[in-house]
C-alpha cells in the first residue's frame, strides 16, 4: 500500500498545489485547511507522515504537534512555515517535531524530506484492533499476547477494514479492492470472511463491539477500537 499523508495547509493555492504534486508521486493524500480538520483526521484515519504548516487559523502548528505527542501519536511530523528565526524552528522541534522546512521551498527538497522521515520512522507499528495486536509492516497478528495464522486473503482484509477505519465498507467495495473482482468470490465470500476476522478481534464474537454490521450497507471498523500503540 502507498503511504497516507495527512496535509495541514490553510493557504488554498499551496494546499492544491501541494497535494496534487504529492498525489503524482504515489502518495495518498487527505489535505485539510486547518488544525481542527486535522485532528477530526487524526481520529479517523491512520496517516504515515503528517506535513504541518506553522501559520494556522484556528490553533498554531507547534500547539496542534504537542496536541499530537500528548496523546501518544508518534508519526512523523514535517514543519511548513514561513518563520526563519532559529527559536521559531527551536518551539518546531520542541513541540514533538522531526524536521522543518522553511517557505519558500523547492518541491524537489520536500519529497527528498518526506521520503527520508518515512524510511527513518519505517519500523514496525503496532495497532491493538478489539483483543488483537497487529503489525501490518510485519504482517503479523498476536491475540493476547499469542500468535495467530491469517491466510493471505484474510490479513489483506484485516488491512483493508484498518486503513478504512471508521468508514462503512460495502461488501461491493471489498469483492473490488480485496478481490479484485475474482469470478469466485461472491458476498458469502465477504461475510464469511469477516466472521473469522470477528473471531480474532472481538472479545465476543457474536456481539461484535470492533468490527461491526452496518445493516443495509456493509461493515465498519469502530476506530475507537484502533490506535497506534508504538515501534519497535
Amino acid at each position: 500500500m502507498s503511504h497516507r499523508l495527512l496535509l495541514v495547509e490553510d493557504e488554498p493555492g499551496l494546499r492544491r498545489t501541494l497535494g496534487d504534486r504529492l498525489r503524482k508521486e504515489g502518495y495518498r493524500v487527505e489535505a485539510v485547511a486547518d488544525a481542527t480538520a486535522a485532528r477530526h483526521s487524526v481520529q479517523q484515519q491512520q496517516h504515515d507522515l503528517i506535513i504541518l504548516d506553522v501559520m494556522l487559523p484556528d490553533l498554531s502548528g507547534f500547539e496542534f504537534c504537542a496536541e499530537l505527542r500528548s496523546v501518544g501519536i508518534d508519526w512523523p511530523v514535517l514543519m511548513l512555515t514561513a518563520l526563519h528565526q532559529v527559536d521559531q524552528r527551536i518551539d518546531g522541534f520542541e513541540s514533538g517535531a522531526d524536521d522543518y522546512l522553511n517557505k519558500p521551498f523547492d518541491m524537489r527538497e520536500l519529497l527528498v524530506r518526506i521520503r527520508a522521515l518515512l524510511r527513518r520512522t519505517g519500523r514496525r507499528t503496532l495497532l491493538t484492533v478489539g483483543c488483537a495486536e497487529v503489525d501490518l509492516a510485519g504482517t503479523q497478528v498476536h491475540r493476547e499476547g499469542e500468535p495467530v495464522q491469517l491466510s493471505a486473503r484474510l490479513f489483506e482484509l484485516l488491512a483493508y477494514m484498518i486503513e478504512h477505519g471508521g468508514q462503512t465498507v460495502t461488501r461491493e467495495q471489498l469483492l473490488a479492492d480485496v478481490w479484485n473482482h475474482r469470478g469466485v468470490a461472491s458476498t458469502r465470500t465477504v461475510d464469511v470472511h469477516i466472521g473469522q476476522l470477528r473471531r480474532i478481534v472481538e472479545h465476543d464474537p457474536s456481539q461484535p463491539k470492533t468490527l461491526v454490521t452496518v445493516h443495509g450497507l456493509g461493515y465498519r471498523l469502530d476506530v475507537q477500537s484502533t490506535f497506534t500503540t508504538g515501534h519497535s
